[in-house]
């Protein structure tokens, strides 16, 4: 055959790749080999440990041969070396032997199976690992799952045989999380664990620590302390805690905790570790989430009501929900009113009466049982119109006369605005809109004001004109023109923005003297808010008068505020930096109504304002408090400020009382009948000051109260005591006689209830009767006295006295006529307003089925008139009286017998006499010459004509004018009063009913005049 390959040569062959496949020849002879040779070991033998069997038979693949089993067991010695876990571990030959030579031979283990016994436990790190598995394996009904994987070096297969010796331990409870619950009135936190599913579980036990644990607390450190929470149930993972050791948690305060469980048998777990810190508070309660109010037939039934809907408060201690209303635009509650208030039982939709057909502004919050309210941010809504009918849907024409221009002589970035009043019946309020020119000189000129902003709503349409100085929250730019229209809006809210006149504006800085910064304020007192726990202080200051005003800014802090030239380059109006609170209202109801505010937050500590913080108010430490005054160019006064100090007290903890009082002046009114005393005194310096007990007797004493000789006091004052006092009645309902001494103190109260009642400083005086028995005669008598029923109640209204002397108006009544007020009630007083309603809330006996007698009193700063005149009114349904003022009507009860008395006669022949001889008098001179004989001689004899020229103005200087005697200067105070008397007669005449005025400016004593004789008829007798 053909080689096709190559060859090789060895010592016994020659073989030789063909086309018929691998051909070989032996070398020495020359001999073909067999093309197939097979060399096999058969038979076969397998030796292990000197123990053969033959295996010739299994020498096929998939056969399997069994060398040791328990019927052929094999014994080893004992040599090795230890492996795993000290097993010993050796190597052990396996023999193959066949007669065949060179036959190759080829096996491989399948199955190799051994038995030994571990002892697993002497492993050091076992146990540890085995239980820190079992400890974390899955818990499933009270039985513990745990998953163990065993593995070896090498192939093979084993049985593992554990043994668990175990006893019952609890579950380890682990605490998650400490933290103060949210939206409460504090001291109370929140914490949470891990869930334990043993079946003898009883409860969770909760302790507090006040700061961390030294140590880990034990269970026999925690045991003779009582639980500050307890959770039976073993779902339940969280819970409130309000206590530490039986005592309230303080706020402030940072806590820890620790968890553990109890058992059935009272043992206890093990505890957790603690966690925490948390520090309870008392948040302020946020506003509700949203508020609507809407007005009309469809949802109110009267004229002047609105229905009021909003947001559910989420305070967990709320109190009310408290509801202010403003005629003027607002966007927070600072320093208002509240004009009604919702307990949460009432829900969260009402009813809210206002006055009709104004646009108001509602302003809502949520107040919580410590009074803590968000006025800053309270939910305002508006304008909303309270009225009646039906909405038409047809808004006021386009305002007409509009017009337009520049604020002269100010700082700039003001303009004002005016147009005619509109002529719509049901005209409500005017919005001013504003935007600033795009195309400045160009010819578009905008006729609505879609794209513009809001600027300005004039609350009424009797005004018309306002001035503007911003754009939202965007102040005017100088030298910027701006597009400004008005547009008149009705009860419904109906407006016509798509028709307006829009004219350009631009505001300029037109002053010559330059920027000028707003007056400090000058009246500000501070003092200690009621009833609290010392974190509060109440102020109170008179409102700026600057015509650019911007905001105030109020300062408190523990430090000097009479400068805050450096401190307000570092904080500005940043609350977190100065702590104050920025008020945009220039003031609430009038400009001469003082504006009030509550102030929780202050500055405190480092060495002075600028290294100081905003904290919450504490109680007694002294506090320093300012207003600032900023105009809309941001020039302020921050230097020699008018500051007031007021020290906060905790009203709950406080037991120590004011000071005695030393400086009081009891002094005999002048000009009087002897039946009255008038008190004075120096106001307390204490913060907390709640009222003032005034104590009088006709004798000498020094304490009063329950232990003391005088036990009622016979008046109490307001903090802010109207001085002088008018004392009348003494203790016991003695009254005040001339030549009798009579002794008062005067005892101030704190908002705990602390006094002294004992060892006090008194005043002494006696009462002069000085033969005046009313000591208001000076003051005029009321006249046009008109009395209406309106069902229970009756209507009082009079005519507003010119006198300027007259400072208000005191109204009594009687079931009888009286002429002095002795013998009538007071049931009111006002001031500005000549009408007044008697209900039956403010007497008592009133009823419309009686007849009355009801008399107004004019009065001034210090005294009343005490004889008046009474009118009488009959009953409802009786024409008997109707109190029009007429004393000579059907009202008099005087007869034509009490007419005709012998006094009454005799003046009346006085009287003819008189005229008789009056009448004589005129006729006999009527014919006779005027002039003097004398006068007539002269003529005669030197031919003057009478009085030709005597007095007439000759060409000298005789054609001036006689001199005449310049008036008395007007002095300050009576310009005062001439102006309050006639701001009483052009004000509209409301009924109303007093409201006490918080505010009180100190009293000026000022005395009567005193009674003249007018002389002037002897100058015309003469």
């Amino acid at each position: 055959a053909d080689a096709t390959g190559g060859s090789v040569v060895t010592n016994s062959y020659v073989a030789v790749s063909t086309a018929n496949g691998l051909k070989a020849w032996m070398l020495n002879s020359g001999d073909e080999v067999d093309a197939t040779t097979l060399r096999r070991a058969d038979p076969l033998s397998l030796g292990f440990q000197l123990q053969f069997q033959d295996v010739s038979n299994y020498t096929h693949p998939g056969m399997q041969v069994v060398l040791v089993d328990a019927a052929n067991a094999v014994t080893l010695n004992s040599d090795g070396s230890p492996g795993a876990h000290g097993i010993s571990m050796q190597s052990v030959p396996l023999t193959f032997s066949s007669p065949v030579d060179g036959s190759a031979t080829w096996a491989r283990l399948v199955d190799m199976k051994w038995n030994t016994t571990l002892d697993l436990s002497n492993d050091p790190t076992f146990i540890t690992s085995m239980q820190y598995a079992v400890d974390n394996g899955v818990l499933l009904n009270g039985t513990r799952h745990v998953d163990l994987k065993v593995t070896s070096p090498s192939n093979g297969s084993m049985w593992v045989k554990m043994v668990y010796d175990w006893f019952r331990t609890e579950t380890p409870v682990q605490g998650l999380s400490l933290w103060d619950r949210p939206d409460d009135g504090g001291s109370t936190l929140m914490a949470n664990w891990t869930l334990v599913h043993d079946e003898d579980f009883a409860r969770y036990l909760v302790y507090v620590n006040e700061g961390p644990w030294d140590s880990q607390p034990t269970v026999a450190d925690l045991q003779p302390r009582t639980a500050d929470a307890s959770v039976s149930l073993h779902s339940r993972l969280q819970t409130e805690i309000s206590t530490i050791d039986g005592q309230p948690l303080q706020d402030g305060v940072e806590y820890w905790a620790v968890v553990v469980v109890e058992y059935n048998d009272g043992r206890f777990g093990t505890p957790s570790a603690p966690f925490g810190p948390a520090t309870p508070s008392d948040e302020v309660p946020k506003p509700p989430a949203w508020a609507t109010a809407i007005s009309g037939d469809q949802v109110v039934a009267v004229d002047g009501e609105v229905y009021a809907e909003w947001a559910r408060c989420e305070a967990l201690d709320l109190a009310s929900t408290r509801v202010y209303a403003s005629t003027t635009e607002i966007s927070d509650a600072l320093g208002m009113s509240v004009h009604t208030e919702f307990a949460p039982q009432a829900g969260n939709v009402s009813i809210i009466t206002l006055e009709a057909g104004k646009p108001h502004w509602l302003a809502f919050t949520c107040v919580d049982e410590a009074g803590q309210e968000d006025l800053v941010n309270a939910t305002v809504i508006g304008p909303v119109v309270p009225t009646g009918g039906v909405d038409d849907g047809v808004p006021p024409p386009r305002l007409t006369g509009v017009w337009a221009e520049d604020v002269p002589n100010d700082d700039g970035g003001r303009v004002q605005m005016g147009w005619d009043n509109s002529v719509a019946s049901d005209c409500a309020y005017v919005v001013v809109y504003m935007k600033p020119v795009e195309n400045e000189g160009g010819s578009f000129q905008p006729t609505n004001v879609d794209g513009f902003e809001e600027a300005a709503i004039v609350p009424d349409c009797e005004t018309n004109m306002t001035i503007i100085d911003s754009i939202g929250e965007d102040s005017l730019i100088d030298g910027q023109t701006y597009w400004i229209g008005a547009v008149a809006y009705d009860k419904w809210l109906n407006g016509d923005t798509g028709d307006v006149t829009v004219l350009e504006v631009t505001p300029y800085i037109n002053s010559d003297g330059g920027a000028t910064e707003p007056d400090r304020i000058s009246e500000l007192s501070a003092w200690d808010h009621p009833d609290d726990d010392g974190t509060a202080i109440d102020i109170a200051w008179a409102p700026s008068e600057v015509n650019d005003f911007d905001y105030y800014v109020i300062w408190v802090s523990e430090h000097p505020l009479d400068d805050l030239t450096d401190f307000w380059q570092i904080a500005s109006t940043e609350p977190g930096i100065c702590g104050c609170i920025v008020m945009d209202k220039q003031w609430i109801d009038t400009e001469q109504s003082p504006l009030e505010l509550t102030l929780n937050t202050a500055l405190y500590g480092g060495d002075g304002l600028a290294s100081s913080l905003p904290g919450q108010i504490m109680p007694d430490v002294e506090l320093y408090v300012a207003v600032t005054v900023h105009d809309i160019k941001g020039n302020v006064h921050l230097d020699n400020l008018n500051t007031a100090m007021v020290t906060p007290i905790d009203n709950i903890a406080d037991t120590t009382p004011p000071d005695r009082l030393t400086d009081i002046n009891l002094y005999d009114r002048p000009a009087d009948d002897g039946t009255a005393m008038l008190l004075e005194f120096a106001l307390s310096q204490d913060s907390d000051i709640a009222y003032y007990e005034v104590y009088a007797a006709a004798f000498s004493f020094t304490s009063v109260g329950a232990t003391g000789t005088v036990n009622t006091p016979i008046v109490i004052l307001d903090r802010d005591a109207d001085l002088p006092l008018l004392i009348e009645i003494l203790a016991f309902d003695a009254l005040v006689v001339p030549n009798t001494p009579v002794t008062v103190a005067v005892v101030p109260v704190d908002w705990s209830g602390n006094a002294y009642r004992d060892n006090l400083v008194t005043s002494t005086a006696i009462a002069i009767d000085d033969g005046v028995d009313d000591v208001g005669s000076y003051l005029p008598d009321i006249e046009g006295i008109n009395l209406q029923w309106v069902e229970d109640s009756i209507v009082v209204s009079w005519d507003h006295s010119t006198d300027p002397a007259v400072r208000s108006y005191v109204v009594f009544i009687s079931d009888s006529e009286f002429s002095s007020i002795s013998d009538a009630t007071n049931v009111g007083m006002v001031s500005t307003s000549n009408s007044f309603v008697i209900t039956p809330e403010t007497y008592s006996a009133l009823s419309n089925e009686s007849s009355w007698w009801v008399g107004v009193a004019a009065k001034d700063d210090l005294n009343s008139r005490e004889i008046i005149d009474s009118q009488k009114i009959g009953p409802i349904d009786s024409s008997d009286g109707n109190g029009d003022g007429d004393s000579d009507g059907d009202d008099s009860s005087t007869d034509l017998g009490e007419l005709l008395s012998t006094d009454n006669m005799i003046l009346a022949g006085m009287i003819l006499i008189s005229l008789f001889l009056l009448i004589l008098v005129l006729r006999g001179r009527g014919g006779k010459s005027a002039r003097n004989k004398d006068w007539e001689l002269q003529e005669a004899t030197w031919g003057i004509q009478a009085r030709d020229g005597w007095d007439e103005g000759g060409s000298f200087g005789g054609n001036a004018a006689k001199p005449v005697a310049p008036p008395a200067a007007i002095q300050p105070a009576q310009q005062s009063d001439i102006f309050a008397a006639a701001q009483r007669i052009e004000q509209p005449s409301q009924p109303v009913q007093q409201q006490p005025q918080r505010w009180t400016q100190p009293a000026q004593q000022q005395q009567p005049p005193q009674g003249g004789i007018d002389t002037s008829f002897l100058d015309d007798l003469l």
